[in-house]
């Protein structure tokens, strides 16, 4: 016979082998509640009902956590680097329209130019 124990959060009784302690909270928990709490004690969802994944945080985030940093400074860094990359981004694309000005250009010239041989 296993033994089974209920899970603190939602009360449901589960064998004790499939609960674990949160370290959140400290509580045994099922798997589900496990999700639904989540592991790390910086991350602070928006969404009240929202699932923490491995998905739900960003790299920077994540080295902005390590080094302890406080929701507002994790925001604006958050922030300047979504600035970063819009910046590049139109960089990237002023640099392409130039290649292919560049390259109009230079067809419409040697067109000009064989024409002028050509004596059309």
């Amino acid at each position: 016979m296993t033994l089974k124990k209920n899970c603190e959060e939602c009360g449901m009784l589960i064998r004790s082998c499939k609960l674990s302690k949160n370290k959140l909270t400290g509580k045994l928990s099922c798997w589900r509640c496990n999700r639904k709490i989540g592991s790390n004690k910086f991350y602070t969802p928006s969404n009240k009902y929202q699932k923490i994944t491995k998905f739900s945080i960003t790299d920077d985030e994540k080295k902005v956590l390590r080094k302890n940093k406080s929701q507002k400074q994790i925001n604006r860094l958050c922030e300047q680097l979504s600035n970063v990359r819009i910046i590049d981004k139109i960089k990237r694309n002023q640099e392409k329209e130039e290649k292919i000005n560049r390259e109009f250009k230079n067809t419409k010239t040697n067109k000009k130019f064989l024409e002028g041989l050509n004596g059309k």
